[in-house]
């Protein structure tokens, strides 16, 4: 920028404000510039490129051991339901037991 600036102040001659030699100078330098400018996009953009696939690699990891611990979630529930309703058939035949025994009959009678 600053030799732009440069060649722009520069006092015109005959003609021309600027020689061919400063003008292809000033190409030269903008071309550079924009070449950096290029390059620092392109290798941002490969950086962020890697980062995101990387991110993605996790992401699939997460939810491959997500889902496993998902599968046994759900195999304890169902054990547990099980259970739960083994326990209702327990409880229901000790009422059954109990009412045919007529035990709380015998309770109150001798004990209430």
């Amino acid at each position: 920028m600053a030799s732009f600036a440069a060649a722009k102040t520069k006092a015109p001659s005959d003609e021309t404000w600027m020689t061919k030699e400063d003008t292809q100078r000033q190409i030269a330098v903008t071309l550079d510039d924009w070449a950096a400018c290029l390059k620092a996009v392109q290798q941002s953009s490969h950086d962020d490129t890697v980062k995101t696939a990387k991110l993605f690699t996790q992401v699939d990891s997460h939810a491959k051991h997500t889902q496993q611990a998902l599968d046994k979630t759900s195999k304890v529930l169902d054990g547990l339901l099980d259970k739960q309703m083994a326990m209702n058939a327990t409880v229901s035949t000790l009422t059954e037991i109990q009412t045919n025994l007529g035990l709380e009959q015998l309770a109150k009678a001798h004990w209430l």
